[in-house]
């Protein structure tokens, strides 16, 4: 004779909101670290000029290193303010296709 099957025990789960709440408060913290890397990558930006201005060599590999780094922190901080717009309007929306070129 087969042995008695048993209903499986319903486990309690975390709700998404209060997992989703723990992490708000980490995902803020990004935001300065992001707006110091811009600034850092403007200022090598400068740098670089400086250096091309005083006919000094490496200004053209640093103001390219630059412009690149620049391009791509701020790609990162539009996708930032979308994750902030989303996390503060209850409202859901598709997510808008992004260009990365």
């Amino acid at each position: 004779m087969p042995g008695r099957r048993r209903a499986p025990v319903k486990r309690s789960r975390t709700r998404k909101t209060a997992r989703r709440a723990e992490a708000f408060p980490l995902i803020l913290r990004i935001e300065q670290p992001l707006t110091d890397a811009i600034n850092f990558a403007q200022a090598l930006y400068l740098m670089g000029f400086g250096l091309i201005s005083h006919h000094e060599a490496g200004g053209d590999a640093i103001v390219a290193l630059a412009h690149e780094t620049g391009k791509r922190l701020e790609a990162v901080k539009d996708i930032w303010n979308e994750v902030l717009r989303e996390k503060r309007s209850p409202k859901r929306s598709p997510p808008r296709r992004r260009n990365f070129a």
